[in-house]
C-alpha cells in the first residue's frame, strides 16, 4: 500500500476520532478513544489491509461522492467535460503515451526523508539518554511496595524502582517494565502510594508504553502530516485519562477527590515528564482533574456505544478496497478519430502513480498488475477475467515485436503468465508493478514477454 493512502486513511480515522471525542469523552469509557488511536498508529505503520468491501472508497461510491473525470477524446486532444476543470490535453499527447516520469529523486522526497531521519535521530537520542539516566536508579526498600507487589502478579516482572532526579512517577519498558518513582516520594502515605502504583500498573497491563513507540515511529515516517502531530499528543494526553477512569472506578470509587488532590500536587513537582518528553499545560491538567470528577459507572448501553464507535471507524478506514469493488468512475465521448486502443493508453498513462495493492481491484486504494488492466479497461465497457491465465486466453494474439497503444502484454516463461501490463505503443508499457513503486512505466522488453493480446473488443 503506498505511504499517501495509509496517511489519507488514518488522517480520516483520526479527525472523525477527534470529533467524537469533542462529544463523547465524558458520555463513554476514556479506553474508546485509546483503542482508536492504536487503529491509527496501526495504519499509519502498516502498509496492508484486510480487503472488504465495507470501506472508505465503497462508502464514496455509494453516496455519490467517486472521484470523477469527465473528459471529451476530441480530434485535437482531451478537453475537459463541461462540468469539470480539467486541464487540456493536445493531440501529442496520445503520440507521447508512453512518456514516462523524469528520472532522478523528487526534492520533495529528498526533504521527507531529511525530516523523518532528523525526528527518529531525535526520540532515539532522547530515549538512550532517559534509560542511562534510568540506570543510576536503585531498587526500593519501602514494606508497603512490597506489599504491593505480592498483590499484583504479571507474567512480565515489574520492577519498582527510585531515582533521586525525578519528581514524579513514570513507567517505561515493554518485555521488562520499570516503575520509577522519587527518592523523596511521601512514602508514609500508603493511600497515595497505592494510587500511583496502580495508576502505573495499569500503562503496563495496557502496553501504553508500546503505543508510544508506535506513535514516536508513526511521527517519524509522517512528520510532515499535521494530523499525525494531533494523534500524537491527544493519544498520550487520553492514556492518562483511562487510566485515571480505572483507578477511581476499580478502587476508590467514593475517593476521586483525594486522587485529583495527588494527581495535582504530583503535577506541580513535575521536572521530566513522561517517556515521550510530552509536558502538559495548566489547562489539560484542569481538563483531567474534571474527567477524574466526572467518573461514572458505565452502563451496558455506554459500553455498546464504544464497542460502535471503535468497530465502525475502524473498518471504514482500516479495511481496503475488496475484489467486487468498482474503479474511478471515468465518463467518456469518445469520437473515431481515436482507437479504444489509444484511449486505452492515454488513460492508462494518466494512472501513473497509484498505489498497488496485492490483489486489489480499486484504482484509488490499489490494483495488482491484474487488477489493474482489468480496472482499465472496465472503464470502456470491456469487461475482463479476474485471473492472469483466463486473462492471457481472451482476445486475439498480436504481433510481439511491436504491439499496438492498448494491447495486453503478458510477461512470463515458458508461456507462462507472470505480470501483465499495457502497452503504450511507442516501446512502453505501464504497468502495477509493486509496493514501493506502484504503477509505472517500464521498457516494453524489460523482462521477458510470452504473448501479446490485440484489443479485446469481443469481450463481454
Amino acid at each position: 500500500m503506498h505511504i499517501g493512502i495509509m496517511g489519507t486513511q488514518a488522517s480520516l480515522l483520526v479527525l472523525t476520532a477527534v470529533f467524537l471525542r469533542m462529544l463523547l469523552l465524558y458520555r463513554i469509557p476514556k479506553r474508546t478513544f485509546v483503542f482508536l488511536w492504536w487503529a491509527a498508529a496501526f495504519r499509519l505503520l502498516i502498509p496492508f489491509s484486510v480487503e472488504t468491501k465495507w470501506n472508505i472508497y465503497s462508502l464514496w461510491q455509494r453516496t455519490g461522492c467517486s472521484i470523477r473525470s469527465n473528459k471529451i477524446f476530441s480530434g485535437h486532444g482531451i478537453v475537459a467535460g463541461e462540468d469539470t476543470g480539467a486541464v487540456q490535453m493536445g493531440h501529442d499527447v496520445l503520440q507521447a503515451a508512453a512518456a514516462g516520469k523524469a528520472g532522478g529523486v523528487s526534492v520533495g522526497f529528498c526533504v521527507w526523508i531529511t525530516g523523518a531521519v532528523a525526528m527518529a535521530c531525535f526520540f532515539l537520542l532522547v530515549h538512550i539518554r532517559f534509560v542511562l539516566h534510568a540506570k543510576t536508579s536503585l531498587p526500593t526498600g519501602s514494606k508497603e511496595v512490597r506489599s504491593w507487589q505480592k498483590k499484583h502478579i504479571c507474567r512480565r516482572q515489574v520492577r519498582i524502582r527510585t531515582l533521586d532526579t525525578i519528581s514524579s512517577p513514570m513507567t517505561y519498558g515493554i518485555l521488562r517494565p520499570v516503575i520509577l518513582l522519587p527518592s523523596r516520594f511521601h512514602f508514609l502515605d500508603p493511600e497515595a502510594l497505592a494510587y500511583v502504583l496502580e495508576h502505573e500498573w495499569i500503562h503496563i497491563r495496557r502496553m501504553d508504553v508500546g503505543l508510544k513507540y508506535l506513535l514516536a515511529a508513526a511521527l517519524c515516517v509522517h512528520w510532515i502530516n499535521p494530523v499525525v502531530w494531533i494523534l500524537f499528543f491527544l493519544a498520550q494526553r487520553d492514556m492518562e485519562l483511562a487510566c485515571d477512569e480505572k483507578v477511581v472506578k476499580t478502587g476508590w470509587p467514593n475517593q476521586r477527590e483525594k486522587y485529583a488532590m495527588l494527581l495535582l500536587g504530583l503535577e506541580e513537582q513535575r521536572e521530566w515528564g513522561k517517556i515521550s518528553g510530552v509536558r502538559f499545560s495548566e489547562k489539560w491538567m484542569a481538563g483531567r482533574l474534571r474527567a477524574v470528577m466526572k467518573v461514572r459507572k458505565w452502563t451496558a448501553g455506554s459500553a455498546f456505544a464504544a464497542a460502535l464507535l471503535i468497530g465502525v471507524p475502524v473498518v471504514l478506514f482500516f479495511t481496503g478496497t475488496g475484489i467486487k469493488a468498482e474503479g474511478l468512475k471515468v465518463h467518456l465521448k469518445v469520437e473515431d478519430k481515436f482507437t479504444l486502443g489509444e484511449q486505452a493508453a492515454v488513460y492508462a498513462r494518466s494512472l501513473v502513480g497509484k498505489p498497488y495493492m496485492y490483489n486489489g481491484k480499486n484504482l484509488l486504494g490499489g490494483t495488482d498488475c491484474t487488477g489493474f488492466v482489468k480496472a482499465v479497461y472496465q472503464e470502456f465497457g470491456i469487461s475482463l477475467p479476474d485471473h492472469m491465465k483466463d486473462m492471457a486466453g481472451q482476445g486475439q494474439e498480436a504481433d510481439g515485436e511491436t504491439p499496438g497503444p492498448g494491447s495486453i502484454v503478458f510477461y512470463g516463461k515458458d508461456q507462462v503468465p507472470e505480470h501483465v501490463a499495457i502497452s503504450l505503443g511507442d516501446g512502453k508499457v505501464v504497468h502495477a508493478s509493486n509496493a514501493r513503486e506502484g504503477v509505472k512505466i517500464s521498457p516494453l522488453r524489460y523482462r521477458e514477454i510470452c504473448k501479446v493480446i490485440a484489443i479485446p473488443y469481443q469481450i463481454k
